[in-house]
């Protein structure tokens, strides 16, 4: 459907608005209200409403609904009659009752007896940007729940910011990071680890999916803790070059003394079980898994292939 105007004539208007991507409206400033004079194919596609429909009411109320924000739709108000506002996202109401985020413009030249409207629809964007923020949200529920200490490197700026959480990770408070010169110490890498930098490096330089290693640092108050790092490149540009990366720190010493005490305690069993002349074995009466000791199948005589972990083989060598 091309432009459709009044009785007047503009010079090669409709041509002109037809190739606009937007929808783009023609307005008469002298009017009390201001009179459309003509409105491209996409601003008749993103309304829903034929041109004479158009020219029936002022657009700022024609096109509010029960959802339209009162606030924006005075600020539309002001816009359409060509008043310099700055660019609105507004919720319309196209004729079918459909609600339809779109950007209103307004531009006009002084002097000028009519001035342009632009309507974009944004709906798409509003989405994205809406699934953006609960994404973050819950992100921002899941680094608290975990207290991770979080670092965002806008790298082209080489801007980092820092979470809440380095304080109770490190002592360290975020901007004492921010003044440090070396980016391997404002990123908490360990210089002492060249492997760890090269992973590092590498992940950097889109050769891994990911960066991720486990190392020690010492707090602020000398306190010497394990940290699990892990961070990604979420944004490129067209030639690979990182624009943007995310990293966090979890604190996992607890984890890794556990793992210790566990690894400890085994190591003081099996230097016990090799001391002692004694035949031993441990039976799991729920799961029926039977551990014997080497020199229980010495003394029986029977090799690991032939006196599996089962108590059936205990049975069968009675």
């Amino acid at each position: 459907m091309g432009a459709r105007a009044s009785t007047e004539s503009f010079f090669d208007a409709g041509v002109v608005l037809d190739a606009l991507p937007h929808g783009v409206a023609l307005f008469d400033s002298h009017a009390l209200t201001p009179r459309l004079l003509q409105a491209n194919a996409e601003f008749l596609d993103i309304t829903g409403y034929a041109f004479d429909e158009l020219r029936s009411k002022p657009l700022w109320t024609l096109l509010a609904g029960p959802e339209s924000d009162q606030i924006v739709q005075q600020q539309a108000r002001a816009a359409f009659p060509g008043s310099p506002v700055p660019p609105i996202e507004w919720l319309i109401y196209r004729k079918d009752g459909s609600p339809l985020w779109v950007r209103v413009t307004a531009k006009g030249a002084h002097g000028r007896d009519t001035f342009l409207v632009t309507l974009e629809d944004i709906s798409q964007y509003k989405q994205v940007r809406e699934s953006l923020r609960a994404s973050e949200g819950r992100l921002e529920v899941a680094i608290a729940a975990n207290r991770l200490a979080m670092w965002d490197w806008n790298i082209p700026r080489d801007e980092i910011y820092y979470n809440e959480h380095w304080q109770a990770a490190l002592d360290i408070d975020p901007k004492d990071l921010l003044a440090r010169e070396e980016l391997h110490e404002r990123l908490l890498l360990p210089a002492d680890r060249p492997e760890v930098l090269q992973r590092f490096e590498d992940h950097y330089h889109g050769h891994t999916a990911s960066f991720s290693s486990e190392y020690p640092l010492t707090t602020a108050r000398g306190v010497r803790k394990w940290f699990e790092a892990y961070a990604k490149v979420v944004r490129r540009d067209q030639e690979g070059r990182p624009l943007r990366m995310i990293g966090v720190l979890s604190d996992v010493s607890h984890r890794r003394k556990a793992v210790q005490e566990v690894t400890a305690v085994q190591e003081r069993w099996e230097r016990a079980v090799r001391g002692t002349s004694d035949g031993l074995y441990d039976w799991d009466l729920l799961t029926g898994h039977v551990w014997y000791a080497a020199r229980f199948r010495e003394i029986v005589g029977r090799d690991v292939d032939d006196f599996p972990d089962t108590f059936a083989s205990f049975q069968n060598a009675l």
